[in-house]
């Protein structure tokens, strides 16, 4: 070798350098590769070129029942009568692989990764700067960056550069109603002011100087945190509503079961009231849906009657008297049914009261002196009454205004409330059935 590649510039051996005491003589050469100077020894080197894999092998790899053994040795397929050459070498093979290598890459469009190994140790803390440097160096970084910037240093294809940065231009964010892609490629490009520094290809767009690459990536690295949580609110504000729909449908659906389940209960209540005390039910109801938050007590616990002046529970020393007036009363004016009868004490304008008794009918309203055999004193229809209204100044007084400018207030704590709802029932319901 040193008389046959004397003359090559990139080989060398210690009887071309006598003073490098690196090459030992007659066992080593040195050959001068693009990535560095590489010393080879000749111990061996025809015994590590030969293929020691015979073929029996190889045949019996190929006919496992495991797969993948059996992809790893393809030269086993050959029978015995077929195998006539001589087994390949290993230069032979490496030669064979680098060919196969390089025709597959020039029917691609390569894209190379650099790796540079920080030191030898295999430590993620050290930097060994010499051993990076060199290899930048015999990478050839360095001269593809002169070539990059003595041309266009950056070039990307129109719809990738703009998915990159459209946000960095009003007129391409969030998408751009431009005719084609390029347009709005040169309107970023014109809105950052370097359009001089681009070049327009046609796929492709060209940046001479990274400066201008860098601008927008710091504009762009700007703006990613804010579209960021733009774009959290819009999920947030999403989920947020989602869940009150939700909540609203099982409220909704909570309200309808709840009615339905009270109704049902309330049915079942209904049926086991006897028919005979349906219309004081209805009163009461009609009674606490008027005095609702008007009074604590208002009698829902008392049995409520109509007449009440005719009780000898409640009136037992003029009960007889009513009676009699009850039913003279009765066959001159010919009504047919009481709906309400009660002591009361009439207060007038003067904010002076006297005692008095009520009688409601299904004809007329009369007002009546218990004092003095319960004599009539007023007599008015029952069609002329409009309404009746409900005030409760303390919680042993409720009043009740009949008529404009009249008040009427019944005389007791207990038994007058529960008269007073029983009136203002009888008289509302009265005044809606006529």
């Amino acid at each position: 070798m040193s008389s046959k590649l004397a003359q090559h510039p990139h080989y060398t051996d210690r009887k071309l350098s006598p003073t490098d005491k690196t090459i030992e003589f007659q066992k080593h050469f040195r050959i001068r590769h693009y990535a560095g100077d590489v010393t080879y020894s000749v111990e061996g080197f025809l015994d590590k070129n030969k293929d020691l894999l015979f073929q029996d092998f190889k045949r019996l790899m190929f006919n496992s029942a495991n797969p993948v053994l059996k992809e790893m040795w393809p030269d086993g397929r050959l029978s015995i009568t077929e195998v006539t050459k001589r087994p390949q070498t290993a230069a032979s093979l490496f030669k064979i692989s680098i060919v196969a290598l390089v025709e597959k890459l020039a029917c691609k469009e390569p894209y190379y990764v650099r790796c540079v190994k920080p030191n030898e140790m295999k430590s993620p803390v050290l930097f060994d700067e010499a051993r990076c440097q060199h290899q930048v160096a015999y990478l050839g970084l360095l001269e593809n960056v002169r070539v990059r910037r003595a041309g266009f240093a950056y070039r990307q294809a129109y719809n990738r550069f703009l998915l990159r940065y459209k946000m960095t231009c009003e007129y391409t964010w969030p998408n751009h109603l431009m005719a084609t892609d390029r347009e709005a490629v040169e309107a970023i490009v014109t809105q950052h002011g370097f359009q001089d520094d681009v070049a327009y290809g046609h796929t492709k767009l060209f940046v001479r100087t990274p400066r201008s690459l860098f601008s927008l990536e710091q504009e762009r690295a700007a703006l990613i945190p804010i579209l960021a949580l733009f774009l959290q609110k819009v999920w947030r504000g999403a989920l947020a509503r989602m869940r009150c729909r939700r909540l609203r449908a099982v409220y909704a659906i909570m309200g309808c079961y709840r009615r339905h389940k009270l109704k049902a209960h309330f049915l079942e209540v209904v049926k086991n009231i006897p028919p005979s005390d349906m219309a004081e039910v209805r009163a009461k109801v009609a009674a606490m849906r008027s005095l609702s938050g008007a009074r604590k007590a208002w009698g829902v616990g008392r049995p409520w009657e109509r007449d009440y002046l005719a009780s000898a529970r409640d009136c037992p020393k003029t009960s007889i008297t009513f009676l009699r007036v009850f039913k003279e009363l009765r066959s001159k004016d010919q009504f047919g049914l009481v709906l309400f009868s009660g002591l009361c004490r009439k207060v007038n304008r003067f904010n002076k009261s006297t005692d008095r008794a009520l009688l409601i009918t299904d004809k007329h309203v009369y007002k009546l002196e218990p004092r003095k055999q319960y004599r009539v004193l007023k007599r008015t229809p029952l069609d002329l009454q409009t309404g009746a209204a409900a005030h409760s100044p303390s919680q042993d007084d409720i009043l009740l205004c009949l008529q404009a400018g009249e008040l009427v207030a019944p005389p007791g704590p207990a038994r007058g409330s529960c008269e007073a709802c029983r009136l203002l029932t009888i008289v509302r319901g009265a005044g809606a059935n006529h």
